[in-house]
């Protein structure tokens, strides 16, 4: 059974990766403390993050950003991460962010997705193939999908979780 299953996953994965896709663009719009940042991922598994805003390695305790502390009482704007960056993602996760790609299908049929709040974070998915097509979702509140949430929960864990140089 358990081969079976990979036999599925490892077809799905080759069925997907014949579409060619060059690279994948996220980027984000963030509202008040959330962050804003864009991360490029190439065919070759090469990673671009630029770190614009709000990118803390410290989880924020309090509401407001200028005086918010970690549980030690230690002040997240010294642990603000700014700048380019690049890294070479293993395979791995590499595969993972081209699955949670593949279960966006009716999204992308979709495209936009809009919040009825105010004062919404934004974010902007491309993913380009070859021969020039592309999909793109744009999605303005970022709390309006399932699917989409996996994506953006894993894109801003991949900010801290890789050695970016």
């Amino acid at each position: 059974m358990k081969s079976l299953f990979l036999f599925f996953v490892s077809l799905s994965i080759s069925c997907f990766s014949q579409n060619k896709i060059e690279k994948i663009e996220f980027n984000t719009n963030g509202y008040a403390n959330e962050p804003d940042f864009s991360i490029i991922i190439y065919r070759d598994r090469t990673a671009i993050f630029i770190a614009k805003n709000n990118n803390y390695e410290e989880n924020l305790k309090g509401d407001v950003v200028g005086f918010g502390t970690n549980e030690k009482g230690y002040n997240i704007r010294n642990s603000e991460i700014k700048g380019v960056f690049k890294v070479k993602l293993k395979k791995t996760v590499f595969n993972e962010i081209i699955m949670l790609i593949k279960n966006l299908k009716q999204e992308f049929k979709k495209g936009n997705f809009i919040s009825n709040q105010i004062h919404n974070s934004e974010a902007t998915l491309i993913v380009s193939k070859e021969k020039n097509k592309s999909n793109s979702i744009t999605d303005i509140g970022m709390r309006n999908n399932k699917n989409l949430m996996n994506l953006y929960n894993y894109l801003k864990k991949l900010r801290f979780n890789q050695s970016w140089k």
